[in-house]
This record gives structure tokens, sequence and C-alpha cells, in this order.
């Protein structure tokens, strides 16, 4: 099981290394930075409920592959942050950065969360 989640994400961390994201085009992933973006504009409903389900999506299976030692540790969020408070990081990197909203939104919220959650044990 542990080998399934390590391939089915090992993509999606490789890309996400700081400074990977500006590689990366939306063509063939699930979702563009700006498709999420959009979702995370809205505070209720569905759309609302797909932006925080996919941020903790992300940052769940995270924390599962660091625990599983598949990989390196990106970010820390610290286990009092709401799903919520993600996607107000989120929401603010992407302000910061509109010129890489064409990306992936994965490797966006990776960016954000490092970003926003750097300790990981520094």
């Amino acid at each position: 099981m542990s080998r399934v989640l390590f391939f089915a994400a090992l993509g999606l961390l490789i890309c996400a290394s700081p400074g990977a994201a500006d590689k990366l085009q939306s063509t063939g992933s699930y979702l563009s930075g700006q498709q999420l973006y959009d979702d995370c504009s809205v505070e209720t409903g569905a759309r609302y409920g797909e932006c925080l389900g996919y941020l903790m999506g992300i940052a769940d299976l995270h924390a599962t592959l660091v625990r599983a030692g598949d990989t390196t540790c990106l970010f820390d969020i610290p286990p009092q942050v709401t799903a919520g408070q993600m996607r107000a990081v989120y929401m603010k990197w992407m302000n910061e950065h509109p010129a890489e909203w064409h990306l992936t939104a994965s490797s966006l919220v990776i960016s954000a969360l490092i970003e926003g959650f750097p300790s990981c044990g520094k």
C-alpha cells in the first residue's frame, strides 16, 4: 500500500520542490491553479467544499508519505490549523503570484504550504 501511495504521489511531490512550479503547466493535470483559486474564492457551497477537500487532500497525502518515509518533509502544518486557514494561506500566495495561476493546482498548493508552514523540524 505504501508503494502505491508513493508512486501515485511521486510526481506531485518531486514537481513541488521549491522552484519547480514554474516548469509545470496545467495540461494533463486535474486542476489548474486558476480553477482552484476560483473554487476557493467562494465561501459556501460545493465549490468551497471542493477547495477545502483539495487542500486537505494534498496536506494529508504529504503527511502520510512523510510518516511512511517515502518523501522528505516539505512543509509542517500544525495540528490546530484548520482547512479554512490552509485556504487563506493558498489564497494569499496566489494573490502574490498571479503570473503562476496557469500552473497545476497541486504544485501551487504545495508552494503555498511550503511558504506558509516551512518548519519541517528546522
